[in-house]
């Protein structure tokens, strides 16, 4: 049997495409997940802005779920301030 070793940072949300939405794997918009995930870890939440925030499309998926948080969170704060 083979072990394999990896980070808790490794792991990612399972989510799917439905109705031209994210929505987490119950049904759940990934929208209103978003504030209670920032709510409960910070710590991830300061890791994930750390990305530069630009247009780049990537070829690597894992590379564009984080850019895609990170520019939810910033569109998320725009909104508040408008």
């Amino acid at each position: 049997m083979e072990t394999l070793e990896f980070k808790a940072s490794d792991l990612r949300i399972h989510r799917e495409w439905l109705d031209g939405v994210w929505k987490m794997a119950d049904g759940t918009p990934l929208h209103e997940t978003a504030s209670k995930q920032d709510e409960a870890n910070p710590d991830q939440t300061q890791q994930d802005t750390k990305e530069p925030m630009n247009e780049n499309i990537s070829k690597n998926i894992s590379d564009t779920q984080r850019l895609t948080r990170a520019r939810a969170k910033n569109l998320r704060e725009q909104n508040k301030n408008e």
